[in-house]
């Protein structure tokens, strides 16, 4: 495939296309995943129950605002909008 570059053509093949994209793909996710793996290690409180748990790094890929995810507390199965707790799990 060419390709114009600077008034020169370049020849790149579709495989080399290919581990380029995969490589800046992996390259943007993998400060994404970290800022969510640190976020799903912090302790949430429910606001109906009050129960205080750590969701799986799954669940934390949800709507946000700030500081406040939509959670299903584990305990009462209600889905609101929950925000991390400075106190440790009881």
């Amino acid at each position: 495939m060419p390709v114009n570059w600077g008034g020169q053509t370049i020849y790149i093949s579709v495989v080399w296309g290919l581990i380029f994209a995969g490589t800046a793909l992996l390259l943007c996710f993998i400060p994404v995943i970290t800022a969510y793996k640190r976020l799903a290690e912090k302790i949430w409180a429910c606001p109906n129950c009050g129960h205080r748990f750590k969701p799986k790094l799954y669940q934390m890929f949800t709507l946000h605002i700030n500081n406040a995810r939509m959670l299903r507390c584990p305990k009462c199965r209600k889905a609101d909008w929950h925000s991390y707790s400075s106190y440790p799990i009881e």
